[in-house]
């Protein structure tokens, strides 16, 4: 019956969706169970470890992705800004579940987390290849705005969370 299900959610979503995920996509997202990469030029699959997730449909939430193993249906939602985290929900009932967030490499989560840790801003910039230091700056007060917006929405990525409890003095981070 959930096989029946999922294998509804693709074929409806690549219905509605065939106009989706048009631009190639070649942000790599580091999730707590593992890579997810873009597999395709056109947008319309991904890897996620040795296993292929389709493209189901397009949104404003992003460009969903369906990967079905057995019993379990996880949906791997890519936002359209290449720099926010992407989210992976279990959708195997009938109600779906935050499962984890994904932080996309170079993006805000991965940037905020390597400022607070201590690294410049020069050396923020050598590990992404931008050479302006004002660049570097804008990036930075974006992800803190991204960060202050979308840490209302849902739980934080796992890396970031014992930074900002350490740098806070938080008893749990010591």
């Amino acid at each position: 019956m959930r096989t029946i299900a999922a294998l509804l959610v693709i074929l409806v979503g690549s219905v509605t969706g065939c106009a989706g995920a048009q631009t190639p996509r070649h942000t790599v997202y580091a999730c707590p169970s593992g890579a997810v990469v873009p597999s395709d030029e056109n947008g319309a699959a991904l890897m996620v470890g040795q296993r292929r997730a389709v493209l189901a449909g397009s949104d404003g939430a992003g460009d969903r992705y369906v990967l079905v193993h057995g019993d379990q249906v996880r949906e791997y939602v890519l936002p359209r800004d290449d720099r926010e985290d992407a989210l992976v929900w279990d959708a195997s009932d009938r109600s779906r579940v935050l499962v984890e967030r994904c932080i996309a490499s170079g993006g805000h989560t991965d940037i905020l987390t390597r400022w607070l840790e201590g690294e410049t801003l020069a050396e923020i910039g050598d590990a992404f290849g931008i050479d302006d230091q004002n660049e570097v700056n804008r990036r930075l007060r974006r992800a803190i705005i991204w960060m202050n917006r979308t840490s209302r929405r849902g739980p934080l990525p796992a890396r970031t969370v014992p930074t900002v409890a350490r740098l806070a003095g938080h008893p749990s981070a010591r």
